[in-house]
């Protein structure tokens, strides 16, 4: 024996008889499997992929490695150095479990353990974890830490670093849920079997009675666990997604005494904290604080739970008294105080629970008084200075509270409850509501020991609901009692003494008398009567094995009964018979029947049904003027009537959008659960014409096997034919063909917008078929000779063709395939050939999509004459992924591209645009040649996700000519790019200009730019112009942002004709965008002259700064007469224009200096006053003086124009010397221009009238001192 056991141990010591121990013990297990064994338990063990299969469990681990200190032995330890596991897959089905064996009984309290060997273990790791129990799903990126175990300290836990951690929860499978739902309703239905004695005996006991102390079997000491990038989620439409980047957790147990030094827990739901202690001895005292932050809640984009705080503390001693305090803001304010008594008999208790206002639906606590008292009414329910007071113990209890309610769903009201109860049953003493300036009281007396018995007595007292349902007036007095028995599947309800009255609507209302019902009696009515002004129905008898029920109607005016309802009903409802065969005569008239959008002005149905051995009977309605949302109804006519072995239904009906005839006839055989019928004289009129069967339909339905069976037939129409060419049987499975036959798109057309258009025949064929244990399958072929669309825009037409189309789309085996061809306008062909994989799941996709010698030809309708575009455009694309990743490879590629049109500043005479798909990501190359110049284009895209998708494009040029008639002719040499997303536009790069001309004609001096925020609303299109302004802003809100950052560097070859001015312009701009537009930089004028007050000045000096909005630059220009026109050369006169664009300061200086009309004289006439001359040159001063202060005027007058309807209205000078005038002038309409003068300096008047005849061509007429009509033609040079 000792020879055995040293044996035994020399193999355990020894690498070579670890491994073999290893080996014998796979192949001894059928479960274990390990695949390769090296290594020693003192020099480091390695295993690869092990893997370890039972019922139920599956655990396979890729890599597995343990090393030892086998001299620990000598000290009484054992030391492990490492223990690592990696790549780790764990699968547990607990249905396929063995059921667990019971647990031993306890053998008491815990004692302290004493370890006859201390344990080391210097690492602990795994990586790669992989878990799955049942529906939930476990992730472990890494986790590491060390321990030891000893008699001395206990447990100590090193650090533990756990990493990326994810938990996620699927959906559990619905295959048994009706079963289970229905096991659950036998389960709620069935008798109570709960022992209440031994609940309320065991209930008595102290919770602590025999707890003296705990003890734990060692001390624990958790020096931290650190938890990084956690994460939860649950499947499904409404499943929780929560990110938890940060859990750490401090705690010791020493002795008795447990403390938890730290809980944190950051998350993108809550972030917690909390510490406590506890001693396990003695009165057991505690001390728990816990404070948490919840961030807003949302499902579906609807709040659940808005930002809240909650705060939590527990302390006191559990065996004397124990105090809670629970404090939450946000979703609601609320305020728990408790104490419990957990060493005394019953265990007692005392909660209070105040909260000064609670709202449903959630929403943010309100900021001020008005924000309260909006919040109040905006939520469906609201609480206030709610005050709830439950105190007692678990044998006895007492229930007390107060509060006000409000809110959308309830009237402003004050509920105050009073009452006590049991284990058994609750006895409210008062539940008293006050609102609608009366009250209602419940008195009630609910037990559940022995199933479910209820008495209550409700009274009404002066309830008033004139002020809060003016639609519904009501003044309600009276009361009535109930009672009740629930047990199993016996049930027993009576409601006695009904006397309520009151009057509603002005109109007297009165209900009185009893009703029962229970599982034998269904019903019993006794004298059951409801008096509304002169309206009257009564319910007398019961509904039973031997029924006797009759209700009699005479209400010749309803109106005001329900909000909106106008009507008479006159008639009676007789029922008869057993419960199993009943029989029933119904005789009603009702006329003039409103309720909110229905209408039906005629109404009577009368009828009989008798459900003895053979169900016989008749029924006969007739509806006139029926109206309902968009269906009108002039008069619909049913007659049914016969037994269950022959009988007919007959309808007619005449209206819209249908109308029409149905004849049935048929017949049931109930032993062999069949219906036999034919349908006959089958018309539909509908909005696309008339429908009618080829011939009568014979129509079988099996009641045992729940399907129907419908012979061959054909719906025929002016403009399509409709077919089921073969007898079909539709179930719980079906398989139904069809053919498509002439299908005239024309016949949609009235429902398209009236400048669209769509013509073709089209043809087909399918089948469609589903299946219970399977998905269903569809079968569509589709084919066309010609198919057109043609839309209207403004004066032009767009129109379509395709020619040869075939469209081919199966759904089968739960994928989808869709195969396409086309000719597009007889220059160009499409084709598609898809596929979407598993349409229930992974949704995969495959195919390609082509587009050959495609011509632009096509846009050259939507072009003015004059305009071209053409090219060729090729494209195949593979596609793959699935939808909500797809993946595109191929190519896009557009050739001989050539372009000329009004709005584009370039013509394109050659020019290509190639794009490569590469999975989720693309590039782009191309360039735009003109006749004088090229643009290049380069970029890439990319796609991970259709949400989040980027892309990035490039332009670059080199002496790019830009030509806009009638305003500039420019180079550019632009090198720029684009980023985008889809939350950011963002332009950056550089915009050369080495050489333009710029040539603008003159515009009114009133011109003035028009905000971007700045309406002129008339009170014909106010109603529009604000509609489209909130369109406008929500576009802005969703759209993306901008940014951008451009550099224009204007060259020194840049020419400027405009608004007098001629000069040479050169400077550097920045156009920088955030938030705002904004440019910055400045722009030199050099060689410039400028033409004002009637001279040619020369630039001496300017400049144009800009510092932010593009619309106020700073101007720094200084204009001087030019020398050779000036009597003294040695003279300087000229205007000094500096300051804000908008509003600059213009002033006339000379140098030397002199005084303001002896500057401007030289400016003038280039003589000083003095030498002047005549009196002509001072009236000419004085008129240039008037012209300097009218020149600023310009932005008010324009605006006093618009106010009264005058375009481009303007006050200015004209003439000369004594002849100068003040004039006003502006546009009544495009055409018509008005012109009106008055002599400064002598009593003249001048009106001209200047009609447009066409762009060239004026007629004007002037009146005055002269009289002329002229006819004027414009040259342009």
């Amino acid at each position: 024996m000792l020879l055995l056991l040293a044996v035994l141990i020399g193999l355990l010591a020894s690498g070579y008889g670890q491994r073999g121990l290893l080996k014998l013990a796979d192949n001894l297990l059928d479960e274990l499997q390990i695949e390769q064994i090296s290594g020693s338990l003192s020099d480091g063990l390695h295993l690869k992929n092990v893997e370890y299969h039972s019922d139920g469990i599956g655990v396979s681990i890729a890599e597995t490695h343990a090393q030892l200190r086998f001299s620990c032995l000598w000290q009484r330890k054992v030391c492990i150095d490492d223990l690592s596991l990696d790549k780790v897959t764990i699968g547990v089905d607990t249905a396929l479990l063995p059921p667990s064996e019971p647990n031993p009984p306890s053998s008491g309290e815990m004692r302290r353990i004493t370890l006859p060997l201390a344990i080391d273990i210097n690492n602990i790791a795994l990586q790669n974890v992989n878990a799955k129990v049942d529906n939930m799903a476990f992730n472990m990126n890494r986790f590491q830490t060390a321990l030891s175990l000893n008699n001395d300290q206990g447990l100590t836990i090193q650090p533990i670093q756990i990493e990326q951690f994810a938990v996620e929860t699927a959906e559990p499978a619905s295959d048994n849920g009706g079963e289970k739902a229905q096991t659950a309703t036998e389960r709620a239905l069935a008798p109570q079997t709960t022992d209440w004695e031994a609940l309320q005996q065991q209930l008595a006991k102290p919770l602590l009675a025999n707890v003296q102390q705990i003890t734990l079997p060692f001390d624990l000491h958790i020096l931290g666990l650190h938890g990084r990038d956690w994460h939860y989620r649950e499947q499904g439409e409404n499943g929780l997604d929560i990110a938890i980047p940060i859990v750490d957790l401090v705690a010791d147990a020493s002795g008795y005494d447990v403390v938890l030094q730290q809980l944190k827990i950051n998350s993108d739901l809550i972030d917690l904290d909390a510490q406590g202690e506890i001693t396990l001895a003695q009165d057991f005292p505690l001390d728990f604080r816990l404070s948490a932050d919840i961030y807003p809640l949302l499902q579906a984009e609807k709040l659940i739970l808005p930002q809240s705080a909650v705060k939590l503390n527990l302390n006191g001693a559990l065996k004397q008294t124990a105090t809670l305090q629970l404090v939450t803001q946000g979703a609601a304010d609320l305020q728990l105080d408790g104490q419990l008594q957990l060493n005394q008999t019953n265990n007692p208790f005392n909660l209070h629970l105040q909260s000064p206002q609670f709202r449903y639906p959630f929403s943010a606590a309100p900021q001020s008084d008005a924000d309260q008292a909006n919040n109040r009414t905006n939520a469906d329910i609201a609480l206030h200075d709610l005050d709830l007071q439950l105190d007692g113990n678990l044998s006895q209890y007492r229930i007390a509270l107060q509060s006000a309610v409000s809110g959308n769903a309830v009237p402003p009201s004050r509920l105050s409850f009073n009452g006590n109860g049991t284990l058994r049953d609750l006895t409210i003493q008062s539940l008293l509501i006050e609102a609608l300036n009366g009250k209602a009281e419940l008195n009630a007396k609910l037990a559940w020991h022995d199933g479910i018995h209820w008495q209550s007595a409700i009274t009404l007292e002066n309830i008033d609901t004139r002020h809060y349902l003016p639609e519904w007036a009501a003044l309600l007095n009276g009361g009535l009692n109930s009672e009740g028995t629930v047990n199993g599947e016996n049930w027993q309800v009576a409601i006695s003494d009904v006397a309520l009255d009151g009057r509603l609507n002005n109109q007297p209302l009165q209900l009185n008398g009893n009703l029962q019902s229970s599982r034998q009696r269904w019903l019993n009515a006794e004298q059951v009567k409801l008096v509304y002004g002169n309206n009257t129905v009564t319910l007398n008898g019961h509904f039973d094995e031997n029924s006797d029920l009759q209700a009699d109607i005479n209400a010749p005016n309803l109106a005001g009964l329900l909000p909106n309802l106008s009507a008479s009903l006159n008639g009676n409802i007789n029922i008869q018979g057993s419960l199993q065969k009943p029989s029933a005569d119904i005789d009603l008239i009702s006329k003039n029947i409103q309720y909110q959008d229905f209408r039906l002005r005629n109404f009577s149905a009368k009828g009989r049904l008798n459900m003895d051995e053979i169900i016989a009977g008749a029924l006969y309605l007739n509806l006139d003027s029926f109206k309902y949302a968009d269906i009108e109804l002039q008069q619909t006519k049913l007659i049914a009537e016969g037994n269950e072995k022959n009988h007919k239904l007959n309808l007619r009906t005449a209206g819209k959008p249908v109308s029409g005839t149905l004849n049935i006839y048929g017949g049931f055989d109930r032993a062999a659960e069949m219906w036999q019928g034919t349908f006959s004289q089958v018309r539909l009129n509908s909005p696309v014409g008339d429908w009618r069967n080829n011939h009568n339909m014979q129509v079988g339905f099996n009641a045992a096997q729940n399907e129907a069976e419908v012979s061959a037939h054909c719906w025929l129409n002016q403009q399509a034919q409709i077919c089921f060419p073969q007898t079909f049987k539709a179930g719980n499975n079906g398989d139904i063909p069809f053919e498509l036959k002439q299908i005239n798109l024309a016949m949609i057309n009235d429902f398209l917008d009236k400048n669209s258009q769509v013509s073709g025949i089209i043809d087909g064929s399918g089948k469609v078929a589903w299946f219970s244990d399977k998905p269903f399958e569809l079968a569509l072929a589709l084919k066309s000779g010609q198919l057109g669309f043609k839309q209207r825009i403004d004066y032009r037409t767009f129109q379509i063709e395709l020619q040869n189309l075939n469209i081919d789309s199966q759904i089968q085996n739960n994928n989808l395939t869709l195969k396409t061809a086309a000719e597009i306008n007889r220059s160009g062909r499409l084709a598609t050939d898809l596929t979407v994989s598993d349409l229930s799941a992974a949704r995969t996709l495959s195919g390609d999509i082509r587009l050959q010698d495609f011509n632009l030809d096509l846009l050259n309708q939507l072009l003015a004459k004059g305009e071209r575009v053409q090219g060729v455009i090729n494209s195949r694309l593979q596609l793959g992924g699935n939808l909500q990743a797809p993946l595109l490879n191929g190519g896009f590629n557009l050739e001989n591209l050539s372009a000329k049109m009004y709005s584009l500043p370039f013509q394109v005479s050659d020019g290509r645009i190639n794009i490569a798909f590469n999975g989720t990501s693309s590039t782009l190359n191309g360039t735009l040649q003109t006749p004088e110049s090229r643009l290049n284009l380069s970029g890439n895209a990319s796609w991970r996700t259709l949400e989040q998708w980027q892309a990035q494009i490039a332009a670059q040029a080199d002496r790019f000519k830009l030509d806009m008639p009638g305003i500039a002719q420019i180079e550019i040499s632009p090198n720029v790019e684009a980023n985008i997303n889809p939350q950011l536009l963002s332009l950056t790069g550089n915009v050369d200009v080495p050489w333009a001309r710029i040539e603008i004609e003159a515009l009114p001096e009133s011109a003035v730019g028009v905000s971007s925020d700045l309406v002129i609303i008339d009170s014909k299109n106010k109603a529009a112009i604000r509609q489209a302004l909130q369109e406008q802003a929500l576009a802005r809100q969703a759209g993306m942002a901008v940014s951008s950052n451009i550099t224009l560097n204007i060259g020194n070859d840049v020419r400027l004709n405009a608004y007098g001015l001629k000069a040479n312009l050169n400077g550097t701009l920045a156009v920088r965008q955030e938030k705002t537009l904004g440019l910055y930089g400045q722009v030199n004028i050099q060689n410039g002259r400028y033409a004002s007050f009637g001279q040619d000045l020369l630039i001496r000096r300017g400049q144009i700064s800009f510092s932010g909005l593009a619309s106020q630059p700073f101007l720094n220009i200084e204009a001087i007469r030019n020398p050779e026109a000036m009597e003294n050369s040695k003279i300087v006169a000229g205007i000094k224009v500096t300051g804000i664009a908008e509003q600059p300061d213009v002033a006339v200086f000379s140098e030397p200096g002199m005084s303001q009309d002896e500057a401007l004289s030289y400016l003038l006439t280039g003589r000083g006053l003095d030498n002047s001359g005549d009196s002509a040159s001072s009236a000419s001063i004085g008129a240039a003086m008037l012209g300097l202060g009218l020149s600023k005027s310009g932005k008010l007058v324009g605006g006093i124009g618009e106010a009264f309807g005058i375009s481009d209205l303007t006050l200015d000078t004209a003439g000369i010397g004594d002849n100068s005038q003040v004039v006003v002038s502006g546009n009544i309409t495009p055409r018509l221009q008005v012109k009106y003068g008055v002599g400064l300096f002598q009593p003249l008047a001048e009106l001209t009238l200047r009609y447009k005849i066409m762009p060239q061509l004026f007629l004007q007429s002037v009146s005055g001192v002269n009289q002329a009509v002229d006819l004027l033609y414009q040259f342009e040079f």
